[in-house]
């Protein structure tokens, strides 16, 4: 399943010339193996034919860089620090950086792991919902090492004897890991804007030996092997192939993850119930909303593929309605 890039096009004008757009930005992860979705703890044959089942990839990204104009001008989200953690649910695989200038965004600027002051810092300060907290399993090398900038566990058929046997334990560690990498978009983009980046496991290990020295902490040749490979290897690919539904009312967005099959809503308003319609009006599924909250979940895992509506109702009795494509 492809993802896509959705944002409002407001015209082609430079930034000087362009009113502020303010907007929200979601990213949205996928782990993914030569192109298909890659579910832990499933074998996968490597590019030499070995087996390997991945039991864990965890790592940090941080200090997230808006690249606006022509001249692509940097513009840092502050305290721009995620976690992704693949596991059985995507709680830790989508973010949300809100209220933004999304005025003329060409590109991104993410960099892998933490910077050099924020890195050895006592991560017992931080609340226990923020990603530089105190993590299980642990994220965190020590004082002197800071964090673990990615954490990849499983095991693997090291001998070829077809048997996926040999622990692989890689945990780099270490200020000089700390890496930059650009996804560029190819339409310049303005207001409320979700990128959708499929993790390609296969670019991570590409031409990295699976045969020996398969338990590694810190640092080393293979760590920065697998580092580069992340960086300038086509781990992160913003899938741009077509354009995801997304619709913008006022304080209202509402967007299709196609990696949870699932359409969100923000919300500043209080929402009490959705109801959603196919093409020729028959209701296919409704509930109602907690009103309480300004990010709703509604998962269309059990609906197939097309075109359908959504019709939001307010607390104070309005309705917003919505075209939606559930992929």
């Amino acid at each position: 399943m492809k993802k896509f890039v959705s944002a409002l096009l407001l015209g082609i004008f430079t930034i000087s010339n362009m009113a502020a757009q303010t907007g929200h930005l979601f990213l949205n992860f996928e782990l993914k193996y030569n192109q298909d979705p890659l579910t832990l703890n499933s074998e996968i044959n490597l590019a030499d034919n070995r087996g390997m089942e991945l039991s864990r990839l965890d790592f940090y990204l941080s200090n997230i860089v808006l690249l606006k104009g022509d001249d692509l001008t940097e513009e840092a989200i502050p305290e721009s620090y995620i976690l992704l953690k693949n596991n059985d649910s995507y709680e830790h695989m989508n973010f949300t950086f809100e209220s933004l200038d999304m005025t003329d965004v060409r590109g991104i600027r993410m960099f892998v792991g933490i910077d050099s002051t924020t890195n050895h810092e006592d991560p017992s300060l931080y609340v226990e919902e923020h990603p530089l907290a105190l993590q299980s399993p642990s994220m965190h090398w020590g004082w002197s090492g800071g964090y673990r900038f990615l954490a990849l566990n499983g095991i693997v058929d090291h001998d070829m004897d077809l048997t996926v046997d040999k622990e692989v334990a890689f945990e780099v560690v270490g200020d000089n890991f700390y890496q930059s990498f650009d996804l560029m978009f190819d339409e310049a983009q303005n207001g409320t804007t979700a990128l959708n980046i499929e993790l390609q496991f296969d670019k991570l290990l590409e031409d990295i030996n699976m045969e020996t020295a398969l338990i590694l902490h810190g640092a080393g040749e293979k760590l920065d092997a697998i580092v580069d490979n992340m960086i300038s290897n086509d781990f992160f690919v913003l899938d741009q192939s077509s354009l995801s539904l997304e619709t913008i009312e006022n304080d209202l967005v509402v967007f299709v993850n196609g990696t949870t099959k699932s359409i969100y809503v923000k919300s500043e308003e209080s929402l009490t119930s959705f109801t959603i319609y196919n093409e020729v009006g028959q209701v296919i599924l409704g509930g109602k909303l907690d009103g309480t909250i300004q990010l709703h979940e509604i998962s269309m895992t059990h609906i197939k593929s097309g075109v359908y509506f959504l019709l939001l109702a307010k607390q104070d009795g309005q309705t917003s309605n919505h075209s939606i494509v559930n992929y």
